[in-house]
């Protein structure tokens, strides 16, 4: 049986860093209002994913990181929709990073922590964004202005990610850690704010695979 949680829809966005492929999950908490079709709303959702990855993340890392589209499956039923989108009115896919400097290998990503109210042993959510460069980074670390930067680009796309009705169709939705207990139900929690670390992680499959 495939995992159900209710007004969920589970993003994915996809690209490459370099000739490795890459991928973020990005949980979305949809409430279609009552003329709404859910899969319009869906479809409208993953137009803005794509306008706020290319414009947010796409703008800092260098041009090794390639942002190709954004998949999906809906959580809210076991029939929930899947699909692909790879362009919207605003962006034509693929986007490549425009940061200057060499990007630095796959494996070495920005770890970005999805901030909530989640209980005790319930584990905060978190991204590994690739495509930083050799000018960013002395060492382990980001440098100079860069964690800041990097800092403000999350708190704008989380602003942009989230919808309160203003979009062409009238919907809210919430950026959402998923938090799963038997691997065929499970809960949610709302993301309250994201949080650049200025060290490095990595993510080694993104080098070997």
């Amino acid at each position: 049986m495939p995992l159900v949680i209710e007004n969920v829809c589970r993003f994915t966005a996809h690209g490459t860093i370099h000739d490795r492929p890459w991928a973020n999950v990005i949980d979305m908490e949809l409430q279609a209002f009552v003329f709404d079709e859910r899969n319009d709303v869906i479809q409208d959702q993953a137009r803005i994913i794509i306008n706020e990855w290319a414009d947010k993340w796409g703008g800092g890392v260098g041009a090794g990181w390639v942002f190709t589209g954004v998949s999906w499956v809906d959580l809210n039923s076991a029939e929930g929709n899947t699909g692909l989108r790879t362009n919207s009115p605003q962006r034509a896919l693929p986007v490549a990073g425009s940061g200057g400097g060499e990007t630095l290998a796959g494996a070495a990503a920005l770890l970005v922590r999805k901030l909530g109210s989640s209980g005790r042993g319930v584990r905060p959510g978190r991204w590994y964004i690739p495509g930083v460069t050799e000018s960013q980074v002395n060492g382990n670390v980001l440098i100079s202005s860069f964690p800041a930067n990097y800092q403000t680009r999350a708190d704008d796309l989380l602003s942009g990610l989230n919808q309160t009705g203003g979009t062409i169709l009238d919907y809210e939705s919430h950026l959402v850690v998923v938090h799963t207990q038997d691997g065929l139900t499970g809960s949610f929690t709302r993301v309250n704010s994201l949080q650049v670390d200025s060290r490095l992680a990595t993510q080694r499959r993104r080098l070997r695979g």
